[in-house]
C-alpha cells in the first residue's frame, strides 16, 4: 500500500469510528458524494484542499497519518507519510480553497435549490433562480460546488435522504445476515426512503429526453456508486454463503439496480396501475431466474404510491 492509500485509508478509519456516511461527509466538506467516496477507496486522488477539509470535519491531526516502522538498524523510525506526498501536503496553502467554510455554503445552496423545487417544481426552477435565494452568493460560487441544475437535484435528494444511506450502510456491515437477507433488506429500505416521497412533489418531467442529463446521472450514479459499493458486495457474499446463485456478480448487480430505478420505478415513463404491476411482477420472475428471491410485499405499495403522486403532479402541471 503506498502513501495515497494510507492516507485515503486511514480517512476512512475515522469517518468509520465517528459513525459519519459518506453522504453526510461529503456534504461537510462541500464535495460530491461519489466523488468522496472513490477518494476514500482509493480510486481517485486526494485533493489538497480535500485533504484539510476532512482533517477539520474528521477532527483528525498529522499524528493520524503518521506511521512507525523498524529501520535497518532495528531502532524504530518516525515516518510522516504527508512529507511523501506532494499531491496532498506539499501544494501549500495555495491549494486550500479560499472558503473557510464550504460545507455551509453547499448546505445554503441545497436548502434553497430544495425550497424552490418543492415550490415551483425542479422544470421551473433555473440556476438564477437558485442564486436569487441566496444573498452574497454569486452563479459562480454555484458552480464552484455543483456543474449543472442535474447535480444539485442530485445533492439535495441525497441529503434528504441522508437516514436511508445510513441504513445502506448498516445493511451491508451486518455480520448477522446473509448475501440474501441483505439484499431483500437493501430493496426495502429503498422503497423507503423520503425521495419517494419527494420526487414527485418536485414535478420532474418524465420525458427521458428533454431530461437526458438528469437520466444520465442517474445512470452513472448506478455504476459509479450505488453497485460498486452496495449491492455488489452484497451478491458476492451470497455466492459465498449461498444464498444467492450466480457466477458474475457485477453483471447481477449492476441489473438488479438498473432495471428497479430506471424500468421498475415510473420516474421517466408513465406507467398505469396495471403496468407496474406487471413490471413488478417480471422484474421479480427475473431475478429469481438470475439466482435471486425477493418479495414485493414491503415494495408494492411505495411505488404505487410513487406512481399515483406522479401521475396526480402531471395532471396538475397540465
Amino acid at each position: 500500500m503506498d502513501h495515497l492509500d494510507l492516507i485515503a485509508a486511514r480517512m476512512e478509519q475515522a469517518r468509520w469510528e465517528r459513525g459519519i456516511s459518506v453522504a453526510e461527509l461529503a456534504r461537510r466538506i462541500g464535495v460530491d458524494r461519489k466523488r468522496l467516496w472513490r477518494v476514500l477507496n482509493g480510486e481517485r486522488a486526494m485533493r489538497a484542499d480535500e485533504f484539510v477539509r476532512l482533517c477539520a470535519v474528521l477532527g483528525v491531526g498529522l499524528d493520524r497519518f503518521e506511521d512507525r516502522r523498524r529501520g535497518a538498524s532495528g531502532t524504530r523510525e518516525r515516518l510522516r507519510i504527508c512529507g511523501n506526498i506532494p499531491s496532498v501536503c506539499k501544494k501549500g496553502r495555495e491549494g486550500v480553497s479560499r472558503n473557510k467554510y464550504p460545507e455551509e455554503t453547499v448546505a445554503r445552496i441545497l436548502d434553497a435549490a430544495m425550497r424552490l423545487f418543492l415550490e415551483k417544481g425542479y422544470e421551473k426552477t433555473t440556476i438564477q433562480d437558485i442564486v436569487g435565494e441566496l444573498d452574497g452568493l454569486t452563479k459562480g460560487a454555484i458552480y464552484h460546488h455543483f456543474k449543472s441544475k442535474e447535480e444539485i437535484l442530485d445533492a439535495a435528494l441525497d441529503r434528504a435522504d441522508a437516514a436511508a444511506f445510513r441504513r445502506y450502510d448498516e445493511i451491508v456491515a451486518d455480520a448477522s445476515m446473509t448475501g440474501a437477507e441483505k439484499l431483500q433488506a437493501m430493496f426495502d429500505a429503498s422503497a423507503a426512503s423520503s425521495q419517494m416521497d419527494l420526487a414527485p412533489r418536485m414535478a420532474i418531467d418524465a420525458d427521458p429526453v428533454r431530461n437526458s442529463r438528469l437520466l444520465g446521472v442517474m445512470y452513472r450514479s448506478v455504476f459509479e456508486d450505488v453497485v460498486p459499493r452496495y449491492i455488489e458486495p452484497i451478491v458476492r457474499q451470497g455466492m459465498a454463503d449461498g444464498t444467492i446463485a450466480t457466477d458474475q456478480p457485477r453483471e447481477m448487480a449492476q441489473v438488479v439496480v438498473l432495471l428497479a430505478n430506471l424500468w421498475v420505478a415510473p420516474m421517466f415513463q408513465p406507467l398505469t396501475a396495471d403496468e407496474l404491476e406487471a413490471r413488478m411482477r417480471f422484474y421479480l420472475g427475473l431475478l429469481r431466474a438470475m439466482g435471486a428471491d425477493l418479495s414485493a410485499e414491503n415494495v408494492a405499495g411505495r411505488v404505487e404510491g410513487f406512481r399515483r403522486a406522479r401521475e396526480e403532479a402531471s395532471s396538475a402541471a397540465e
